[in-house]
């Protein structure tokens, strides 16, 4: 995976029944409803055209962040459970799962992979109640710590108005804001205003002609931002009131 590549950013909430109906208990299942954009469920056949680009030749292009809400995304306290998606060196499935401990202290941690073979028909059952991973506790790791060294959990639920969310993002800008506090910036197509909270600007984008852009098939938003991902880097007059409105 090259250095800068585009992270895919996907965010639900406990009180969106549609989340809920989405995500179901966060582990790819072939038992979820099509509820994500493009017509795909929220099973290993979608995450792996994602990260692959919708190339699936087992090669990792993207990264992928899962990020779980109590209630509103503007407050961190609020992000209770995230996920990472990602590949292994054979191609396969690697889902790693982190959330608050009921106990107060401490972090819940679990994680999937893929099997070395899946059949689509009885997904549901290799990742059936029997068979679902075991959460485990380690007491020694602080889970509001751990999530802030993955996530820029200050800044990006500025960016957030509803549930679902599909946002993108530069692993640069990304990572730079997590070690460096540098501001982040956000890709969601066809959001006509995006709030960049650290600098308090305000950027406005094109608004897209296509019908409801926001909800545009994640798999193609992937395969477009390998091959222009200048809308994912600051504009060029970043730190600026910067306006571009689309002429009507």
């Amino acid at each position: 995976m090259d250095t800068n590549h585009p992270i895919l950013v996907i965010g639900t909430s406990q009180m969106c029944p549609h989340c809920v109906n989405m995500r179901g208990d966060g582990w790819p299942s072939e038992s979820q409803r099509v509820s994500i954009p493009g017509g795909h469920k929220w099973n290993i056949n979608f995450f792996k055209s994602v990260l692959t680009a919708g190339k699936n030749d087992g090669i990792q292009r993207v990264e992928i962040f899962a990020i779980h809400y109590y209630q509103r995304a503007s407050n961190p306290q609020n992000l209770i459970e995230f996920s990472i998606f990602s590949l292994t060196k054979t191609g396969k499935l690697l889902v790693r799962n982190f959330k608050q401990s009921p106990r107060g202290e401490g972090i819940m941690h679990a994680s999937y992979e893929e099997p070395d073979s899946v059949n689509t028909k009885t997904e549901a059952k290799v990742i059936g109640d029997a068979l679902k991973p075991e959460w485990k506790y380690n007491p020694d790791i602080d889970f509001e710590k751990y999530k802030r060294s993955w996530l820029p959990v200050d800044s990006i639920g500025q960016f957030s108005s509803y549930f679902p969310f599909f946002m993108y993002f530069s692993s640069t800008i990304w990572w730079a804001n997590i070690l460096q506090g540098s501001p982040l910036y956000c890709y969601i197509p066809g959001i006509k205003l995006v709030h960049q909270a650290n600098d308090h600007t305000k950027y406005i984008i094109d608004r897209s002609t296509d019908p409801n852009p926001e909800f545009k098939d994640p798999i193609k938003v992937v395969e477009e931002l390998l091959v222009i991902p200048d809308v994912l880097y600051y504009p060029p007059d970043h730190g600026q009131i910067y306006m571009r409105i689309q002429e009507t």
